[in-house]
């Protein structure tokens, strides 16, 4: 959970002006770790009984597009920053990890509301779920 809302701490960060190097590094950092723990582990969150048809079946390929998006962005922009690398080619995918963390967003809020399955109690920590 500390490595999701990191990353995606972080990736805000990036979009608004990440050219700070402590930045670029703590953002590569945690996604290859993120994404090296989920290939080597698996994922922790499974879809939920409520969840059926084509919405249960791209969950999982889903949510390990949106893993290995973080996991290359992480290697280009540390590639970048050791100098392997041209600086945009980061950049670019950090701008589509903004868009796809939207629609990952979105659509667990849905889950949450219209299935009312409680996907955002396994995603914020329990100080939270009081507000949910």
């Amino acid at each position: 959970m500390l490595m999701h809302w990191a990353n995606a701490l972080f990736v805000l960060l990036l979009w608004r002006g990440g050219e700070l190097a402590w930045l670029n590094w703590c953002f590569a950092a945690t996604g290859i770790v993120w994404c090296a723990l989920t290939l080597g582990g698996g994922m922790l969150g499974r879809p939920g009984p409520k969840l059926t048809g084509i919405a249960r079946a791209a969950f999982t390929p889903m949510h390990y597009a949106l893993i290995l998006t973080v996991g290359a962005a992480s290697v280009l922009i540390a590639g970048a920053e050791m100098g392997l690398v041209a600086p945009g080619h980061g950049r670019r995918l950090v701008l589509i990890l903004m868009a796809a963390g939207t629609l990952h967003g979105v659509y667990h809020m849905w889950r949450h509301t219209a299935l009312n399955d409680g996907a955002l109690r396994t995603m914020l920590p329990r100080a939270w779920h009081k507000h949910l």
